[in-house]
This record gives structure tokens, C-alpha cells and sequence, in this order.
């Protein structure tokens, strides 16, 4: 009486870095264990003018900001939106893992070691991504016939593991690296976990409000000043006792302060702006 080919489900864990390794996304897995995308390396973006931003919604606290800083304002924006497309990118690239994996499935048909015929359906019966434990599960249906037939071939003689008896979990896992030659092998299409470029995934308003702070909060006393000024200069604001009051209360600076080096910007420009200057 022949023997019965071994059948079971192999649980098995990886990191991603691992598994993205095995699916060839190697370019994935060289800058961090998590897939995480970089905001600035991996994000391709035309950035924001100061046009762009009347049309955003910023913060209550914040909505006056485009009014004097709109450079700040956009280069926040910028910044947000870069972060929050790499946050989409490393989670799409993180879902990929589990939808690529769950995709590889064979009938594994060969000959055992023993001349008799094997067939015995095998494949990835389901992929748990964890990302904040940097861990991938798999759980592999009849491991043994999966690799045999990935990396031996259907109708072969002579498989690389035994077909009725378990393998180790260790040499189960040295030969994961086949399961990603199944997509080459069957010609099956391979997600590639890419955003389109029309995604524009939502922005978090707690980090843009940062972003902005941040931005402002980095500015000088004459840069603050020259905002003032613009600002007026543009028509964005009308009064200049305003935008002095909104360019203290936003940056920090005294209104004193910040009204003194228009003053002087003034005067150092023109000896026609000294007028001007006197109503600061």
C-alpha cells in the first residue's frame, strides 16, 4: 500500500523586511524594517504657491496665517501632505505583502522519491501583516508540495523535500526565497503596492497645524517684518495696525518690535518710504 503524501498547515513568521526580500521588493526593505516611505526621498511633489492655499482648510486657530505668512503656510502644507502620502505609501506597500502572498497557490504534481505520483493542492493559505511588531504570518497549506513544486518543477522526479514526512520549520523557512519566483513561474501578476498619482490622502490637521507653528516660529524678526509689509503691499490685508497685531500674536514677537523693523526697512530701502515708515 502506498503511503499517504503528508498534508498540514505550517504557521511561520518573518519580518517584513524579510518578506518583502522574498516577494523582490528590495527596494522596499533597504531603509527600515517597516516599509515606511520617506516623506522626501520617496514623495514626488510639485509643491504649493500661495494661490494654491486660499482654497485649503487650515485650522480655526490658524485660518488668518495664509493672510501673513502664506509662503510659511504653503511650505507647511507641503510638508504635511508629503507625510501624509509616505504614511499611505508604507501602508499600501504593507497590504501589498499580504495580498501578494495570499495569491500564490499551486497543485503540486510531481514524483515523490519513491516513483509515485504526488498531487496535492498547497499554497499560502493566509498573510497577518503587523507592522508595529514588524511581523509577517504566514500560514502555509502543505508547505512541503508548495516548495517542491516551486522550486522543482510539475512533473518532476526527485523533489527537494521529503513529500510524506514534515520538514523541519527551519528548513522550511531557508527555502521561502521560491515563493516569489511563483509569479514568474505561473505568470501571474504581481501587485506592486504603488499609489496613483491622483491619491491625495487626507491630511492630518493636528500635524499641519504643527507644521505651520513650526514654520512661523522659525522665521526672523526682519523676515516676520517683511511679511507685515507684503502682506499690505498685496491687498491681503487692509490695516496695517492688523496685520502688526496678527504677525505678534502668530510669531510670538512683540508688536513693538516687529513694528520697529518695518520702520526700518522702510527707511533703508527709500528716503521716500520714511513717510511711511512714520506710521508704524
Amino acid at each position: 500500500m502506498s503511503k499517504k503524501p503528508i498534508e498540514r498547515i505550517l504557521k511561520v513568521e518573518l519580518t517584513l523586511k524579510r518578506a518583502a526580500d522574498i516577494l523582490g521588493h528590495t527596494e522596499w526593505s533597504t531603509t527600515n524594517d517597516y516599509l515606511d516611505a520617506d516623506s522626501d526621498d520617496d514623495v514626488h511633489h510639485t509643491g504649493y504657491t500661495t494661490k494654491d492655499i486660499q482654497t485649503v482648510n487650515l485650522p480655526s486657530e490658524l485660518d488668518d496665517a495664509q493672510l501673513i505668512f502664506p509662503n510659511q503656510v504653503a511650505m507647511a502644507l507641503e510638508n504635511a501632505e508629503r507625510l501624509a502620502i509616505a504614511a499611505e505609501m508604507g501602508n499600501r506597500r504593507r497590504e501589498m505583502i499580504k495580498e501578494t502572498f495570499e495569491l500564490i497557490q499551486v497543485v503540486g504534481e510531481y514524483q515523490s522519491s519513491t516513483g509515485e505520483m504526488i498531487s496535492c493542492e498547497a499554497g499560502i493559505q493566509s498573510c497577518d501583516v503587523d507592522a508595529r511588531n514588524d511581523r509577517v504570518t504566514l500560514e502555509i497549506r502543505n508547505p512541503e508540495h508548495l516548495i517542491n513544486d516551486l522550486l522543482c518543477g510539475r512533473g518532476y522526479f526527485g523533489p527537494e523535500l521529503d513529500s510524506y514526512e514534515a520538514e523541519s520549520d527551519d528548513e522550511i523557512k531557508s527555502k521561502l526565497h521560491c515563493l516569489g519566483d511563483y509569479f514568474d513561474i505561473y505568470g501571474a501578476r504581481k501587485p506592486n503596492g504603488d499609489m496613483d498619482r491622483n491619491d491625495s490622502p487626507d491630511i492630518d490637521a493636528a500635524y499641519l497645524k504643527e507644521e505651520i507653528e513650526a514654520q512661523i516660529a522659525g522665521m526672523s524678526l526682519n523676515e516676520v517684518a517683511d511679511a507685515v509689509l507684503d502682506a499690505i503691499d498685496s491687498g491681503r490685508i487692509e490695516k496695517q495696525d492688523y496685520a502688526l497685531t496678527l504677525a505678534a500674536k502668530l510669531s510670538g514677537k512683540s508688536k513693538k518690535e516687529i513694528g520697529n523693523e518695518v520702520k526700518a526697512i522702510l527707511t533703508l530701502h527709500a528716503d521716500s518710504a520714511t513717510k511711511r515708515a512714520a506710521s508704524f
